[in-house]
């Protein structure tokens, strides 16, 4: 997997600093406090598997992902485990008001992303003299742990293919029509934490719920009786995707 270097942005870039101070990750910061985070921030787009952070390793930057998909995961052995998967817009990683401890997990793009990053010596300074980044930083905490709790409840509460069906009922709830995989369906075997081959199962069985599936397509012939067979309430939706 790749990894990364970049330089702040440059004061002529406007068009990536017009960018980051409209994402709506800074949108709780005050225009100085954006203006001190854009000052401290390189951005750039990367490609699919770039690496963020290693498990073990002290983080040397702290990413905001303003587009694109982030996969957390940790390595038993020769297997990555995947753990959860964030979107845009996230910081990563969260737990960055502990900017000296080794990461617990890795974190690596699920494809091409537009990011930004603030070294660490940076990001300790704004975290000292800024209490609306400190902030941020504080939400951004409490939204990771608020998923992970989800996802824990979902791997022992329910069977792998209730998780399917919450996941695909919570993708449906994004949109209006067809849900189009935002990954391959082995990322999604390793999200819902499941083997390869039972999701294929998993998915034969959907055909007996109206859900129809073409190569990373589905089609849904009636969510509500896909809710109501499957049990699922709004609440107990994962977050996705």
């Amino acid at each position: 997997m790749r990894s990364v270097t970049s330089t702040r942005l440059a004061a002529s870039d406007r068009p990536a600093q017009e960018l980051l101070r409209s994402s709506a990750l800074l949108s709780h910061l005050s225009a100085r406090a954006r203006d001190e985070v854009v000052a401290a921030t390189a951005i750039e787009h990367v490609p699919a598997r770039t690496m963020l952070l290693r498990e073990g390793e002290p983080p040397q930057w702290i990413h905001l992902v303003l587009e694109g998909l982030v996969r957390l995961f940790t390595t038993a052995g020769n297997r990555q485990i995947t753990l959860t998967i964030l979107r845009a817009p996230t910081l990563v990683p969260a737990e960055m008001i502990d900017l000296q401890a080794p990461a617990p997990v890795s974190a690596c793009t699920l494809r091409r992303a537009h990011l930004g990053r603030i070294a660490i010596a940076d990001a300790t300074r704004l975290l000292l003299r800024e209490r609306e980044f400190a902030g941020l930083a504080q939400r951004q905490l409490a939204a990771h742990w608020r998923d992970l709790l989800c996802e824990v409840k979902s791997l022992r509460a329910h069977t792998s293919f209730q998780r399917l069906v919450a996941w695909i009922l919570a993708m449906h709830r994004l949109g209006s029509g067809p849900i189009d995989l935002p990954y391959d369906k082995s990322v999604l075997a390793a999200r819902l934490g499941m083997a390869p081959e039972t999701l294929s199962r998993d998915f034969a069985r959907l055909s007996s719920l109206g859900v129809s599936v073409k190569g990373r397509r589905l089609d849904i012939a009636d969510p509500r009786l896909l809710e109501t067979l499957a049990g699922f309430a709004g609440a107990s939706l994962p977050p996705v995707p």
